[in-house]
């Protein structure tokens, strides 16, 4: 059964305490949930747990199941899976979580209060929610 273990509307804006509460679920699966203000919603499963990195990105499995996906304001899904086109599968560090790279699928700001996406070669994901976007708030749960 998933569990919420984070929600920005209880635990408060901050990536410190996302990455907190990940660090206690780090060999489960996870997903982070984002909303827009805009009602969109954006989010990255991860095969083991969502947890602190530091400067360096988390290194993959090669048979890595995450992906990112995002729905629009029309509900429309879109879901892109890891392609291995680079080992740059999540970064978490005091400043900001970024998903893919060089060009991030998705960054969030250290407040959660911001994010941005572009086009991403780790996920093969377009840019979303207009590049730029203003957060209403994260959950991240735990599954398994």
């Amino acid at each position: 059964d998933p569990k919420l273990v984070f929600t920005s509307r209880t635990d408060g804006c901050s990536l410190s305490r996302l990455l907190k509460a990940g660090e206690s679920f780090r060999s489960n699966p996870a997903m982070l949930c984002v909303q827009t203000r805009t009602q969109e919603v954006l989010g990255y499963f991860l095969c083991s747990g969502l947890y602190f990195t530091g400067s360096a990105y988390a290194q993959p499995d090669r048979s890595d199941g995450s992906f990112v996906f995002h729905f629009d304001g029309d509900l429309n899904l879109t879901v892109s899976p890891f392609t291995g086109a680079n080992d740059m599968t999540f970064l978490a560090d005091r400043d900001a979580l970024v998903v893919g790279g060089p060009q991030p699928a998705m960054r969030l700001d250290s407040d959660l209060n911001w994010g941005f996406s572009d086009a991403c070669p780790s996920y093969g994901s377009p840019a979303v929610c207009g590049g730029r976007f203003q957060i209403a708030f994260v959950e991240l749960f735990a599954l398994g």
